[in-house]
């Protein structure tokens, strides 16, 4: 079980990262930070710049693009 966690977990993990690359590109961005409660490595950010919905929401239209694979 804990193998099939860790392989569906690296290929989210890419599909994230390939749409990254576009995106970042499309947006002139040179970074994306992630953020987590739990692991912070960023205290504090300017809600100006989180990214966060517009990232799930073209991740969601790829999703769906692909028929939900």
């Amino acid at each position: 079980m804990q193998e099939i966690e860790a392989g569906e977990n690296t290929t989210l993990y890419n599909k994230i990262a390939d749409f990254l690359k576009t995106y970042t590109k499309a947006k002139g961005y040179k970074m994306v930070l992630t953020y987590s409660k739990t692991n912070a490595s960023m205290l504090y950010g300017d809600e100006s710049l989180d990214v966060t919905k517009d990232v799930v929401a073209g991740l969601n239209d790829e999703y769906a693009k692909a028929g939900g694979k």
